[in-house]
């Protein structure tokens, strides 16, 4: 699964978040799969932060959702940082 393959306006779901979990995983435990890719763990960060955004709200996310979240949760960091 590529992240440039999925619009920004796909909405994520249990499944996937499901599956965000099991490529961090694989970076970590001894598997007879490949070690993820750089690609793979960006993907896989997206879709656990969207479990993480939906147990907040109780609405599942868009990944162009999680991403503005990202940048607005990095935009407060570099105002503090400025302060």
């Amino acid at each position: 699964m590529s992240i440039s393959a999925i619009p920004d306006n796909y909405r994520i779901t249990a499944e996937d978040e499901d599956q965000g979990y099991k490529l961090f995983v694989r970076q970590y435990l001894p598997s007879d799969e490949p070690e993820p890719t750089g690609e793979e763990v960006y993907l896989a960060e997206i879709l656990i932060d969207a479990g993480h955004i939906h147990r907040k709200t109780g609405v599942w996310p868009t990944v162009g959702e999680v991403l503005a979240v990202w940048k607005r949760d990095a935009d407060q960091r570099e105002r503090k940082r400025l302060r």
